[in-house]
């Protein structure tokens, strides 16, 4: 029995771009952003109705978004365009622009992140996360150069471990972020896996920060598509 060229196609389709499984949480589709998902903070986010969240800002303007829904796993992804920013600040000083997606409570210390950010040298995709129970609470850092102004991010939480993915078209597959050294090259080809303490349901999290110190006049300007929520097990259809 022959299988249609068109079934066929189909099939690859689910497998590499991920409609199957996930549901939208927010398409961002409305004018004004929708305050029965989110709780706002700052003012550098923005939803016209035109399809998109918009976020732009300059120095000191930190904003974010936080889901009021709360999750005890799945796959979360966030597609995002129009990535600008001319952070000139330098290397290891915790300057650097923030455009992230994350999943925890950053009021209680305890939280995961991932994000494209920019510096002096360049752009990256960074994964940052804090332990609550770790003296100082100190922001763990393990990044990869990139310069993607458009693409996905994604977060992938089992109920105990969580691990980082992005591409940069739907049609791409997932590249997992692995285990990197300080200069952001990758020591391991296995993913990067963190296992936070949550032992309860979390929300998802949308941040910006255009970085620099206190006399920069740093900018950050861009846009989310919509945030998805995927089953977890079900990766190869997200």
């Amino acid at each position: 029995m022959k299988i249609p060229i068109w079934s066929m196609a189909i099939v690859l389709l689910l497998l590499v771009c991920g409609t199957a499984g996930a549901d939208v949480y927010d398409d961002f589709n409305g004018a004004g952003i929708d305050e029965q998902k989110w709780v706002t903070a700052g003012s550098g986010f923005s939803q016209p109705g035109d399809g998109y969240l918009h976020f732009s800002g300059s120095t000191g303007d930190r904003s974010g978004l936080t889901s009021k829904k709360l999750f005890q796993s799945g796959i979360f992804t966030l597609s995002f365009s129009d990535y600008q920013c001319n952070n000139r600040a330098p290397s290891g000083k915790g300057l650097g622009s923030i455009a992230g997606f994350g999943l925890g409570s950053r009021g209680s210390n305890n939280w995961v992140r991932i994000e494209r950010g920019q510096i002096d040298s360049g752009g990256y995709i960074e994964v940052n996360w804090v332990e609550p129970n770790e003296s100082g609470h100190p922001i763990h850092v393990n990044w990869l150069p990139s310069e993607i102004l458009s693409g996905f991010l994604q977060i992938r939480y089992d109920g105990t471990r969580v691990t980082f993915f992005y591409r940069v078209k739907d049609m791409d597959e997932w590249k997992p972020i692995p285990k990197t050294s300080r200069d952001g090259s990758p020591i391991s080809k296995s993913p990067l896996i963190i296992t936070p303490s949550w032992g309860t349901e979390v929300p998802l999290f949308i941040t910006a920060f255009p970085g620099g110190g206190k006399s920069s006049h740093y900018s950050l300007s861009f846009k989310v598509d919509k945030v998805d929520v995927g089953v977890p097990g079900a990766e190869q259809a997200n």
